[in-house]
């Protein structure tokens, strides 16, 4: 049986599927989820546009996760500023990126656009949370994953902006990144268990999201172990012509 043919990329950017423990078979999905960071770069411009184009031709539904108002906690480190504000400004950053992004997105007949608080908004969220937290403080694996995870990042930013990322800031670091990480695995479990579909981004699989990929752990969301994943990545497009 022959592959499947699928148009030429024809933007500044073609998009590479990668190899690797963490990357399944998209060809196994009719839905693909795109989780935007808001504020990467990679997902902005050229790079989403060739992402937009390259999942439009290969899947029936693509989800624009606009993970916004996540980012609270990295402003409330950052500009030292409180919650309330930090939600407010990340959500008018959200709503800004998709009026910006809208003629890409308008690109895909089959597309819908989720922001962080739709997610969290709904019925089923509050007790993923709850069983999220609990995981946290009784799965020592879980545990670690998340608090490895802070200290590289910490490590990262620090090599970036050592005037910010100072060693008196870390515990205040630590608990908004706990908060920040809890709340995504919380929510990506919801993701989840609410719509099967692959999980499509450039850069490094979470850990704490493939820890439990393909298994039924005692105590966490329901939707935390069917997660699938797809790591792409972006080259100049020889054939690109403007």
């Amino acid at each position: 049986m022959s592959k499947k043919q699928y148009p030429p990329q024809t933007g500044y950017y073609s998009v590479k599927v990668k190899s690797g423990q963490s990357t399944d078979n998209w060809q196994n999905f009719n839905a693909a989820r795109l989780q935007i960071s808001v504020g990467q770069e990679y997902h902005e411009g050229h790079k989403l546009s060739a992402v937009a184009d390259w999942c439009k031709a290969r899947f029936e539904q693509v989800v624009f996760s606009v993970n916004d108002t996540l980012q609270r906690f990295n402003l409330m480190f950052e500009q030292a500023i409180g919650e309330e504000e930090s939600q407010l400004t990340s959500s008018m950053l959200g709503k800004e990126w998709i009026n910006r992004n809208m003629p890409i997105i308008a690109g895909i007949p089959q597309a819908k656009i989720i922001t962080w608080d739709e997610w969290k908004n709904r019925p089923a969220y509050p007790k993923g949370f709850l069983q999220t937290e609990w995981l946290y403080s009784n799965n020592n694996e879980f545990r670690q994953s998340i608090d490895s995870n802070i200290a590289a990042i910490w490590k990262r930013r620090v090599h970036s902006s050592a005037d910010l990322y100072i060693p008196g800031r870390y515990d205040t670091f630590f608990s908004l990144s706990r908060r920040y990480l809890l709340e995504e695995m919380a929510t990506f479990a919801l993701m989840y268990e609410t719509k099967e579909a692959i999980d499509i981004y450039p850069g490094t699989t979470l850990f704490a999201a493939t820890l439990f990929q393909g298994k039924k752990t005692e105590g966490a969301p329901a939707g935390l172990g069917k997660g699938h994943f797809c790591r792409i990545d972006f080259a100049i497009n020889k054939n690109y012509d403007p």
